[in-house]
């Protein structure tokens, strides 16, 4: 991926790539990243470039991009020598492969203040999408802009974008993602849909209704949002739709939508693991509000699934209280917990 850009790779990767037989490769097996970066910086621009041509069209495989990382941060050094134009028509020549077009980008995003070119490349068929993707991940983009690459986008640029707009105008964010959710055209995209699972779960994680007037709106429209995700989840057929279905889901800190996933038979475990250890709070503000059993039930199914110690705390204060009746049940669970939980972490944010 054209994120490795920044990677630390050891020598072992190089020997590896030699061993397989990749002949372009054999000067470098006993160097390191730094060496290899020390050895490229005087080399001139252009005979770089044509190297690193050469190098990622000999690498079997993306994952074996990293092997070039040296080169192309070396090239990135040398961002001076290039103007903007230069840059973009690099960019799209097509003997240019995606890993070295990001080094383009890079160098093309630190020179300019101006989105234009940036725009223009992402509306050319000649650029490749991950070098798009790219440009979108690191380009100084208005909300209004990315607004206009999500809404232009029907495959994996309209994820980075919503991604994008998440981190900048959560309203935006959820007005961008609602008419994908509420659609009824067959037209739309996994992409499309992912995206708008994104920036509808960002919005209801982030924001509560702001007064007493406004939670009628706020429930009603919440409601209809979860209504659309689970048809969504129910209906698509795309794994990866229906994952993010569930963990938009799992982002809406609701409990009536943590019991629908995790007493729902057609969920997997590994998305109620996620559900369980996004919503901890969730679990334990219910545990303290609760004066029966017969109400944290979803949680006691939660922790005989995968058990978090932090809810096991609140279960015994419950009992120490006297807000939840001992029982052979809960002390058994708390049991279980204290041997088999793992504190809870929010590595989510």
């Amino acid at each position: 991926m054209v994120a490795l850009i920044m990677a630390c790779i050891p020598t072992s990767v190089y020997a590896s790539i030699y061993r397989s037989g990749i002949e372009l490769f054999s000067g470098y097996a006993d160097m390191t990243e730094e060496d290899i970066f020390y050895s490229k910086e005087k080399v001139p621009a252009d005979d770089l470039i044509k190297e690193i041509i050469e190098l990622e069209s000999a690498l079997p495989s993306s994952n074996d991009k990293s092997a070039i990382v040296p080169h192309l941060v070396a090239l990135i050094e040398k961002s001076d020598e290039f103007t903007s134009d230069e840059l973009v028509n690099l960019i799209k020549d097509s003997k240019t492969d995606v890993a070295l077009d990001s080094a383009f980008v890079k160098m093309l995003v630190n020179k300019v203040s101006d989105t234009t070119g940036l725009m223009s490349l992402l509306e050319d068929d000649s650029v490749a999408q991950e070098t798009k993707e790219y440009i979108v991940a690191l380009g100084a983009f208005s909300a209004s802009e990315f607004a206009e690459i999500f809404k232009k986008n029907t495959d994996s640029v309209a994820i980075v974008a919503m991604k994008r707009i998440t981190a900048m105008d959560e309203n935006l964010a959820y007005e961008l993602a609602l008419p994908v959710l509420t659609a009824s055209n067959e037209k739309v995209t996994s992409e499309q849909y992912i995206a708008a699972c994104l920036g509808v779960a960002q919005y209801f994680e982030n924001h509560a209704p702001l007064s007493a007037k406004d939670e009628d709106a706020y429930v009603k429209a919440k409601e209809s949002v979860v209504t659309c995700i689970k048809k969504l989840y129910n209906t698509d057929s795309d794994e990866l739709v229906k994952d993010q279905a569930i963990y938009a889901l799992a982002r809406m800190g609701d409990y009536d939508v943590f019991e629908y996933i995790i007493n729902s038979e057609e969920i997997d475990f590994d998305l109620k693991v996620s559900t369980i250890e996004r919503n901890i709070p969730l679990m334990i503000e219910t545990i303290s509000n609760a004066s029966s059993v017969d109400e944290i039930k979803t949680v006691i199914t939660a922790m005989q699934l995968h058990p978090i110690i932090d809810v096991g705390s609140a279960l015994s204060d419950a009992i120490s209280t006297g807000k939840i009746a001992k029982s052979v049940e809960i002390t058994s669970l708390i049991s279980y917990i204290e041997t088999n939980g793992i504190k809870g972490v929010n590595k989510y944010e």
